[in-house]
């Protein structure tokens, strides 16, 4: 199998959705329903626990970069995180 965070949707107002506004295609530049999280600034994230522990390394402001699996394809996407991510 595949380690990694599985992302079943993008709450409505949340700053994953303010990272992807203005990006309607699959090759966008943030995460999409679908996707699968494999690593946060180069470093594995195998469940959703490693992730929130990673996240929580950074401050506010700090641009981080997702490595996500999207139709079988690894991409790197980024984002600048705000308060409360």
């Amino acid at each position: 199998g595949i380690n990694g965070v599985f992302i079943l949707g993008i709450v409505p107002g949340s700053a994953a959705e303010r990272a992807g506004q203005g990006v309607r295609s699959p090759e966008r530049d943030w995460v999409v329903p679908g996707d699968i999280i494999v690593a946060l600034n180069g470093a594995p994230v195998s469940r959703y626990g490693d992730l929130l522990g990673r996240l929580d390394d950074f401050r506010a402001g700090r641009r981080i970069e997702l490595t996500v699996l999207r139709e079988g394809q690894e991409r790197k996407v980024s984002a600048v995180l705000e308060p409360g991510d």
